[in-house]
């Protein structure tokens, strides 16, 4: 659950939990879409897009929200060894 409001502390969180992702995980974003920042692709969408370029091993999926701002997604670990996929 990333209840961090702005980018910079969504960012800091992400860095933190990359580690820790082994194969699957969800993701609950509580502020997305709060004052319009992911539609100007700013704040915690700015933060995930950043985070999923610095880690091209991981696959987002959109799983809906649970209120009018927020966004959660499944992310997965994609392997390079197709035996393990």
């Amino acid at each position: 659950m990333f209840d961090c409001d702005a980018y910079q502390s969504t960012k800091e969180a992400l860095a933190f939990v990359a580690l820790l992702i082994r194969e699957h995980a969800g993701f609950l974003f509580d502020d997305w879409f709060s004052r319009g920042r992911a539609q100007r692709n700013l704040g915690q969408k700015l933060a995930l897009d950043e985070f999923l370029s610095a880690n091209p091993q991981l696959k987002v999926s959109d799983f809906g929200a649970y209120n009018e701002n927020s966004h959660v997604v499944t992310v997965e670990r994609m392997h390079s060894d197709p035996a393990r996929a």
